[in-house]
């Protein structure tokens, strides 16, 4: 059986590692798909996706050698590109919600250091008066003398 990039298989899951899975596609031949290509959203694990002995729809995305690279994703988003951009927008989402968490965090710490500093100066005006206080003083003792 002669395959070619961009061709639609159907194979079985033979095995699972922690960055893919392989696939039996037939005539003798086995694919790999690595783990950013079994799903549009972030999975951990293959087996989050697909077990050993399940038939999956793939897509060869490349051939070298006698290596031949899969993807399910490619599958899912012809099928239905609407699933690809409703996960572009929960990863905006994602993102954005971050930055504002990471805005209110900065506007804290510099609320936090604007009153540090206030702190800081009445500290030290205060510490200057008194020793402008005790300054007079001894020079009141030693005229004195």
């Amino acid at each position: 059986m002669e395959f070619k990039i961009g061709d639609l298989i159907k194979g079985r899951v033979i095995k699972l590692i922690k960055i893919g899975v392989f696939v039996d596609i037939g005539g003798g031949k086995t694919g790999f798909v690595h783990i950013s290509e079994l799903s549009n959203k972030y999975i951990k694990m293959p087996s989050d996706v697909v077990k050993v002995g399940d038939i999956i729809e793939v897509k060869i995305i490349k051939i070298e050698d006698e290596k031949i690279g899969l993807s399910i994703k490619q599958v899912l988003n012809k099928k239905d590109p609407e699933s690809r951009n409703i996960d572009q927008q929960e990863n905006k989402n994602k993102i954005n919600k971050i930055n504002k968490s990471s805005q209110k965090q900065f506007k804290n710490k510099e609320e936090q250091f604007e009153d540090m500093m206030k702190k800081f100066k009445t500290t030290s005006e205060q510490k200057l008066s008194d020793l402008k206080k005790h300054l007079n003083n001894k020079q009141r003792r030693s005229k004195n003398k």
